[in-house]
C-alpha cells in the first residue's frame, strides 16, 4: 500500500501515458480504415454504378431486339396465316362458284329433259370448238364409254343442236345443223310441208341454215317453225330446228327455199343432251383416244 501511495503519481502518469498511447494506435487505425474505405467508395461506386447503367442499356437493348424479332416473327407467322385464309377462302368461292355452275348446268339439262321425256338422255358438256363465232363442230366430254355412238341427236333447252359424228371411249366429235356436212328432214307443221335443212356456207357467218326442196305451191311464210320429220332416220320427230326468216323459189323454179334460224343457241354452248334411245345409226364410227 506504501508503494503504491508512494508512487501513485508515477504510477498515475504511466496509466496515463498508456491509455494515450492505447488511445492513440486505436485512433490510427480507424482513422485510417476510414480513409482506405472512402478511397475506395469514392472510386469504386460511380465505376459500380457506370457498369450497373451499361449493363442495364445493353441488356435492355438485347430484351428490346428479342422482342422485336418475337414480334417479326409473330408478324411474319400472322402474314402467312393471312395468306393461308385468303387462299382458302379463294379456293372455296372457286368450289361454291363450280358448284354453282353445275348445279346450274344440271338445272338446264333437268329442263331439257322435262321437255323431251319420251327421250332416254345422257348430259354433256362441250370441251372444245372450231374457231369462229359459231358452232359448227365441237367436240363433247363424253363417249362410248358412256353409251354414246355416233348418228346420235344432239339438242338443248331450245331445239335441235345436231349429231354425234364421231364417237371415242371419253370424247365424241358433234357437227350442229349449221355444217354444210349436216342435213336434216325437216317439215312445218302449220303446213305439213316437208324439205331438208342443211347448212350453207353463205349464211354460216349469220347463224342461219337453209330449207330446201320445199314444195313450190307451199303456204311457208316467214314466222313458221321448223320440226324435224318423220322421215328422218336419225333425229326423232317433232323437235324443233328453227324458224323461218325467208322463203323464196330455187333458181330452177322447181321448188321453193327457206332461211331458217336455228331456235337452238349456237352461238354460246355449254351443257347439251345427247339422245340415246334413238339409234337408227347408218354409219357407226368410233375412234380410239
Amino acid at each position: 500500500m506504501n508503494f503504491f501511495m508512494h508512487y501513485r503519481k508515477h504510477i498515475l502518469i504511466l496509466v496515463s501515458i498508456v491509455l494515450l498511447v492505447t488511445a492513440f494506435f486505436t485512433y490510427e487505425k480507424k482513422s485510417s480504415f476510414t480513409f482506405v474505405d472512402n478511397a475506395l467508395t469514392f472510386i469504386v461506386t460511380p465505376v459500380q454504378d457506370g457498369i450497373s447503367k451499361i449493363s442495364s442499356f445493353f441488356t435492355n437493348k438485347i430484351n428490346e431486339r428479342k422482342l422485336n424479332k418475337e414480334n417479326e416473327l409473330e408478324t411474319e407467322d400472322l402474314v402467312l396465316k393471312v395468306k393461308e385464309l385468303e387462299s382458302e377462302n379463294e379456293a372455296l368461292s372457286k368450289k361454291i362458284s363450280l358448284l354453282s355452275e353445275e348445279n346450274d348446268e344440271l338445272s338446264s339439262l333437268l329442263n331439257i329433259a322435262k321437255k323431251y321425256p319420251d327421250f332416254e338422255t345422257i348430259g354433256v358438256r362441250i370441251t372444245a370448238k372450231d374457231p369462229g363465232n359459231w358452232y359448227d363442230s365441237f367436240l363433247i366430254n363424253r363417249g362410248s364409254n358412256d353409251g354414246i355412238y355416233s348418228n346420235m341427236p344432239i339438242i338443248d333447252s331450245s331445239g335441235l343442236v345436231g349429231m354425234i359424228t364421231e364417237a371415242g371411249k371419253t370424247h365424241s366429235k358433234a357437227q350442229s345443223i349449221l355444217d354444210s356436212h349436216n342435213s336434216v328432214s325437216a317439215v312445218c307443221l302449220r303446213t305439213n310441208d316437208t324439205g331438208i335443212i342443211s347448212g350453207d356456207y353463205t349464211l354460216f357467218e349469220k347463224g342461219l341454215c337453209r330449207m330446201s326442196y320445199i314444195s313450190p305451191t307451199s303456204s311457208i311464210v316467214p314466222g313458221d317453225e321448223i320440226f324435224t320429220s318423220y322421215l328422218s332416220d336419225i333425229y326423232p320427230a317433232g323437235i324443233s330446228i328453227g324458224i323461218v326468216t325467208e322463203i323464196g323459189l330455187e333458181e330452177s323454179g322447181l321448188s321453193k327455199t327457206a332461211v331458217i334460224s336455228p331456235t337452238a343457241n349456237l352461238k354460246q354452248m355449254d351443257s347439251l343432251l345427247v339422245i340415246t334411245n334413238y339409234k337408227k345409226q347408218t354409219s357407226e364410227t368410233s375412234t380410239e383416244d
